[in-house]
C-alpha cells in the first residue's frame, strides 16, 4: 500500500509590489469590426448609402445587406427617404464631452493588483496567517527592479479578475477597456509555502514531490501557472553547503544504533531504504521510551511526540532548542501553529521554550534575528563561547521529568532534485539515561558562561530559569 508521508515543509516571503490602478471595464458584448467602424463611418459622413458602404469596404452584395441589417438593429441608425443611412436621436446618448462616441459601456473601477518579483505575474492574497520564520527568497538589491505594470495589467487582466473580490470586475463578461493610471503603492511580502512529500510505491520505490500550501485550491494552482512553484524548487536544487559534523560523527553523539544502517558512504541519507525498513517496523530502538523521529518536530504528524508527553507530566524546567545549521531550519509556517499549541501548556507546567544560539556578532544580525524568530519562541538565549551551529538539531528538557530530542539534517540523494534541503532524523525519548547523554552534549557545546550569556528575547525571569538550569546539576 503506497504511503504518502509529508517529510519537510518550507515557507518563504517573496517581495512583490502593490500598485493601484484605475482603470474601465465593459460588461457588453463587442460590435463585431465591420459594424463599429460603419457607426464611426457613419457619424463622420452624417449621410451613407448601402452601395458606397459596399465600395468602402470591398464586400459583396450578400455581405453589404448583412452589414446593412446589423447597422440597423443597433438602433443608432435608418434608411431615410432617399435610400441612404442616417443616424438616430439615440447616438447622442453615447456622445462624450470631446463629440466622439463611445459605442461600449463601462464602468470605471479603482483596485490594487500584486506582482512578485520572481514570477512577474498577478498573483492572488494569500490565505492569512503569521509570517513568523520565514525566509526572504530573493535578495534585496532584486526589489528595485522596474516592472511595466501596463503591460502586465492589461495582458493579465483574465488573471487579475481570478485574483480580486470585486463581484462586478470578476463578471465574466467584463473586459479591460483601458487603463487610466497605474500608481506604485508600496513593497510587500507574498508569502509562499511548500510541502515536500515522500511517496513510497507498493513496489518500495520512492517519489519525492514538492506542492504549495497557504492559498485557496483555485488560488493555488493560479500560482502553480505563474511558475512561482517552478522558481522555489530551483532554489531547492541549488548547490548545498557541505556538511560541518559527519553522519559517523553523530552516531557517536546521539548514541544512535539504528541510522548507521541508513547511510551511504558518501553521507547521503537513504531514506528510501528508511521508509521501506520502518514499514517493516525495522527502525525500532527497542525501548518504548525511544521513538523514531523523521522531519521537524513541529509537522503535523510530528508534534504530538512533544505535546503529549507533556500532558502527562507536572512541572517542568525550561525547554533548551539548539537548532541546526540548516538553511531553512525553522522557517515553515508549521513551526507558528506548534508554538501556539505549545506556549499554553508549557505556561501551565511552569515551563517556557528558549531557542540557543552561539553568539550574534552584528546589530544587524541580531535585528534580522529577531524579525525572523519572535514569536516562535518565548526567549532567545545567545552563548558567545558556543561552538558554531552544525547539522545536530536538539530539544531537551532537563531534570526530572526528563524528555529530549535529537536529529541529524541529513542530505538525500541528488536524483531527487532537492539538493539544498536537509531532512531532520533520529529520535525522541524519555529515557533518563538518554537524556542525561542529550544533555551533556549540549552542555559542552554551549559552553556556558554565566556572566557572558546574552538574553536578545524574554522576559528576565527567562534568564534566570535558563541560567539556574545550567548552575545547578539536574535532578535526574
Amino acid at each position: 500500500m503506497s504511503e504518502i508521508r509529508l517529510i519537510a515543509h518550507h515557507s518563504f516571503l517573496i517581495p512583490a509590489k502593490k500598485y493601484i490602478v484605475d482603470f474601465d471595464i465593459t460588461t457588453s458584448v463587442p460590435f463585431p469590426a465591420f459594424l463599429e467602424l460603419s457607426i464611426y463611418l457613419l457619424d463622420t459622413l452624417k449621410l451613407i448609402s448601402p452601395h458606397e458602404l459596399q465600395l468602402f469596404f470591398g464586400i459583396d452584395g450578400n455581405e453589404r445587406d448583412s452589414l446593412v441589417q446589423q447597422i440597423l438593429s443597433t438602433d443608432l441608425a435608418f434608411i431615410n427617404d432617399n435610400g441612404d443611412l442616417e443616424l438616430t436621436s439615440k447616438i447622442n446618448e453615447l456622445r462624450q464631452p470631446d463629440g466622439s462616441i463611445q459605442l461600449e459601456k463601462y464602468e470605471n473601477h479603482s483596485d490594487s493588483c500584486f506582482v512578485d518579483l520572481a514570477s512577474k505575474h498577478i498573483q492572488p492574497r494569500p490565505t492569512s496567517y503569521s509570517k513568523a520564520g520565514f525566509i526572504d527568497l530573493i535578495p534585496k538589491n532584486n526589489f528595485f527592479n522596474e516592472l511595466n505594470i501596463e503591460n502586465i495589467f492589461t495582458n493579465e487582466f483574465n488573471r487579475f479578475k481570478l485574483c480580486t473580490t470585486n463581484k462586478n470586475i470578476k463578471n465574466s463578461k467584463s473586459r479591460l477597456y483601458r487603463i487610466n493610471a497605474c500608481t506604485y503603492d508600496s513593497l510587500v511580502d507574498f508569502p509562499v509555502s511548500v510541502n515536500i512529500f515522500a511517496d513510497l510505491q507498493p513496489d518500495s520505490h520512492l517519489q519525492i514531490t514538492t506542492s504549495l500550501s497557504g492559498f485557496e485550491e483555485n488560488d493555488t494552482n493560479l500560482v502553480v501557472n505563474s511558475g512561482v512553484l517552478r522558481f522555489i524548487n530551483n532554489e531547492l536544487n541549488k548547490h548545498p553547503i557541505d556538511e560541518i559534523l559527519l553522519p559517523k560523527d553523530y552516531y557517536s553523539i546521539a548514541q544512535d544504533r539504528v541510522l548507521p544502517d541508513f547511510f551511504s558512504d558518501s553521507g547521503e541519507f537513504d531514506i528510501q531504504k528508511y521508509l521501506v525498513a520502518r514499514e517493516k517496523k525495522k527502525t525500532g530502538y527497542g525501548s518504548q521510551k525511544t521513538t523514531g523521529l523523521l522531519g521537524a518536530i513541529y509537522l503535523p504528524k510530528n508534534k504530538s511526540k512533544l505535546i503529549e508527553w507533556l500532558r502527562k507530566v507536572s512541572n517542568i524546567r525550561p525547554i533548551f532548542w539548539m537548532p541546526s545549521s540548516s538553511t531553512y531550519w525553522g522557517a515553515s509556517a508549521y513551526t507558528k501553529i506548534f508554538y501556539d499549541e505549545l506556549k499554553n501548556l508549557l505556561h501551565e507546567k511552569g515551563s517556557f521554550l528558549s531557542l540557543i544560539l552561539p553568539k550574534i556578532d552584528t546589530k544587524q544580525e541580531k535585528y534580522i534575528l529577531k524579525q525572523r524568530f519572535s514569536g516562535l519562541v518565548d526567549a532567545i538565549h545567545c552563548f558567545p563561547e558556543s561552538d558554531p551551529l552544525d547539522e545536530v538539531e536538539i530539544m531537551i528538557v532537563p531534570g526530572s521529568p526528563c524528555w529530549a530530542m535529537i536529529q541529524y539534517h541529513a542530505r538525500i540523494s541528488q536524483n531527487y532534485n532537492l539538493r539544498n534541503i536537509r531532512i531532520p532524523i533520529g529520535y525522541v525519548t524519555y529515557d533518563s539515561e538518554q537524556v542525561k547523554n542529550i544533555w551533556k552534549f549540549l552542555s559542552k557545546k554551549i559552553n556556558f558562561n554565566e556572566n557572558e550569556v546574552e538574553l536578545l528575547v524574554g522576559r528576565s525571569d527567562n534568564h534566570h530559569g535558563i541560567v539556574d538550569c545550567l548552575t545547578n546539576n539536574q535532578d535526574w
